[in-house]
């Protein structure tokens, strides 16, 4: 039996900017009025959506979920219309959300209806290059494929890319050759040019969005990634929490509800993950490419300041 048309959107939901742009290109592709701009021009390609027999909208890379009306502080300049005013609705359709923040679930979708997509085991990234590949690869290439996994995770992206650079004599990768490779930008047809997808690129985007929105994790985050990225107890977090803050009224500024709210957003946006230890007490570990992208991080804001301030 032959399956009824279905209409798929895909909208870029980073910022408010990208949104309208594609919700633009939709009303294009709908033949709605040009003259069209705006919250009407975002209302009607809502109504023309939900008019649609079957729809499925994606809505890619939503980390700023006070776009959408999640957590919006009242002092902030943001417009107060939230742009889920113009997410269409209705039973003929559903909504495909991308985030890194994990409070999407319970918020903009239900609370059992978010999927934590997780990193690639090291058996599956070899699985993906001998498939990539197109032809067979050869035992010693097996074993460089999984140490190059290994030092990257199992991130899938790299896992495309380990052909070119398989070979006993790399092995260990120094710091600027893996950092080379994690800068390489991945071609994806479906992202805006101007959007960066490359690992360090990307992480560094969502470490900037925990700077503004909150110091301390933002200060716990960096003093982690220089440190061993497993086996991490909370008094090591409690004291990056506090190292170098200024006193306020005679007294250190921050407070065990401040830490504990710094090291759940580290978890929403899977910077951190927590661990039990044998004993039962809570310990954390990091990601390693999260520590690789704070560090370049640092590296390259020393750089600029350096080259700024020669100039």
């Amino acid at each position: 039996m032959r399956r009824p048309h279905c209409s798929v959107f895909w909208d870029h939901a980073d910022n408010e900017t990208a949104f309208g742009q594609d919700y633009k290109i939709v009303a294009g592709k709908f033949s709605l009025d040009s003259k069209l701009d705006g919250e009407e021009l975002l209302a009607a390609v809502r109504e023309r959506i939900e008019a649609e027999t079957r729809w499925l909208l994606i809505l890619d890379n939503a980390d700023d979920l006070a776009l959408f009306g999640v957590d919006e502080k009242p002092n902030t300049s943001r417009k107060t219309t939230s742009l889920f005013e113009y997410i269409p609705r209705g039973p003929t359709g559903a909504l495909l959300w991308t985030s890194r923040d994990e409070r999407i679930a319970g918020t903009l979708v239900g609370p059992r209806r978010g999927i934590q997509v997780a990193q690639m085991t090291i058996d599956k990234a070899t699985a993906l290059l001998k498939t990539t590949r197109n032809k067979k690869t050869r035992p010693q290439e097996i074993a460089d494929t999984r140490t190059l996994s290994k030092s990257f995770i199992g991130c899938p992206w790299r896992s495309l890319k380990q052909e070119h650079i398989c070979g006993g004599h790399r092995r260990q990768l120094r710091r600027k050759e893996r950092w080379r490779i994690l800068k390489e930008t991945e071609f994806d047809r479906h992202r805006r040019a101007e959007v960066p997808n490359s690992i360090l690129e990307t992480w560094s985007i969502s470490i900037e969005r925990i700077r503004q929105e909150n110091e301390m994790a933002h200060q716990i985050l960096h003093i982690l990634a220089y440190l061993d990225n497993q086996g991490i107890p909370f008094e090591l977090i409690a004291t990056a929490a506090t190292f170098g803050m200024r006193r306020q009224n005679g007294g250190w500024s921050t407070d065990q509800q401040q830490v504990d709210r710094a090291i759940v957003r580290l978890k929403e946006f899977s910077f951190l993950r927590t661990r039990r230890t044998e004993s039962g007490e809570r310990s954390f570990e990091m990601h390693k490419l999260v520590q690789e992208a704070a560090r370049y991080g640092l590296i390259m804001r020393k750089f600029l300041q350096r080259k700024t301030t020669k100039h």
